[in-house]
């Protein structure tokens, strides 16, 4: 019971961003409301500076000439992430109010109002206008879309296959197929997929999440097998399949990587096809990626150099990394 309280207090106290990280996940693992507030103003960097030493000292260390802060330091990522993390552990019911604050926190954002002669974040707004407008190094919306998995039910679904269909892509986004929120997204509905296959009492069997969840599983199948997908994101939708837990995915899978000749896309679906117990994953390893002329020692060097290893963007690895969390 004094465990809370004693991770409130490094909150309060601490400026190293490590410490603090750690503290706000052990909020998360005993979700409570009088964290909400502070959780959500954390995420979204609503005056959490004021009350977080670390951040403050985040920003200090990462201010640039003009006296402009760079919010994406990778101390603000941190913390913003482990926000993301811990209100992905607010799992409840349906209607409870706890639940239903977190959840439309992950989903909405907020952006400054002029009040007066100050700035104040006081307007609400959904999270896909929110989206279009943030800098492509603001990952914390991405991690959210993870927890919004987690705990998310149609509504929240819905969001995450429009993200993954590239509808919400950044407006300064170079390539709108290329944003790194996909595979979140991508992750995000396995999640998703999970809960509803092992049918848990919140989930209640509607013909609304009959349709969203056949949505789900459609558009992941659909963009894991489109050669013309970044390769990192159909590895995530293969992934994703795995993580469902529904063995009458493993098709899916198969049929995405039917001929597969890249090896990051290849080693994810032989990890999906484990992931669900699926008989023929071995035979599927044999064929998608067989040994090279060298021998294992050589296949085991390609696998790290062009499966599991490879980073096609910065956030490749943050994704797998989140996937095993």
């Amino acid at each position: 019971p004094d465990l809370p309280d004693a991770a409130r207090a490094v909150i309060r106290s601490h400026r190293d961003a490590e410490l603090v990280s750690e503290a706000v996940l052990v909020l998360g693992a005993m979700p409570d409301p009088r964290d909400l507030r502070l959780l959500t103003d954390l995420y979204h960097d609503i005056g959490g500076a004021d009350r977080v030493p670390a951040l403050a000292a985040a920003y200090a260390a990462y201010e640039v000439p003009g006296g402009h802060n760079v919010s994406y330091g990778p101390p603000v990522v941190a913390l913003r992430n482990a926000a993301a993390i811990a209100l992905g552990r607010f799992e409840f019911p349906r209607d409870h109010r706890l639940g239903s604050s977190a959840r439309e926190t992950l989903r909405r954002s907020y952006t400054t109002v002029r009040d007066g002669r100050q700035d104040r974040p006081f307007r609400r707004d959904d999270w896909r206008q929110r989206y279009a407008h943030v800098e492509r190094g603001s990952w914390e919306l991405r991690q959210g879309l993870i927890s919004l998995g987690r705990i998310g039910y149609d509504r929240e679904a819905e969001l995450l296959i429009d993200v993954l269909r590239g509808r919400h892509a950044p407006r300064d986004a170079e390539h709108p197929r290329a944003d790194p929120g996909r595979g979140f997204a991508a992750i995000a509905l396995g999640l998703y997929l999970q809960r509803v296959a092992t049918g848990g009492e919140d989930l209640a069997d509607s013909g609304t999440q009959r349709r969203t969840a056949r949505s789900a599983r459609r558009t992941l199948a659909d963009t894991a097998a489109d050669t013309d997908e970044p390769e990192d994101l159909r590895a995530a939708c293969v992934l994703a399949l795995g993580l469902s837990g529904d063995a009458a995915n493993a098709a899916s899978v198969r049929a995405a990587v039917a001929g597969e000749r890249d090896a990051l896309v290849a080693s994810h679906a032989v990890l999906a096809l484990g992931m669900l117990g699926d008989r023929g994953a071995l035979v599927a390893a044999g064929r998608l990626l067989p040994p090279p002329h060298g021998g294992a020692g050589d296949a085991i060097h390609r696998l790290r150099e062009q499966g599991f290893a490879r980073e096609n963007d910065p956030l490749a690895v943050v994704r797998r990394r989140a996937i095993l969390a």
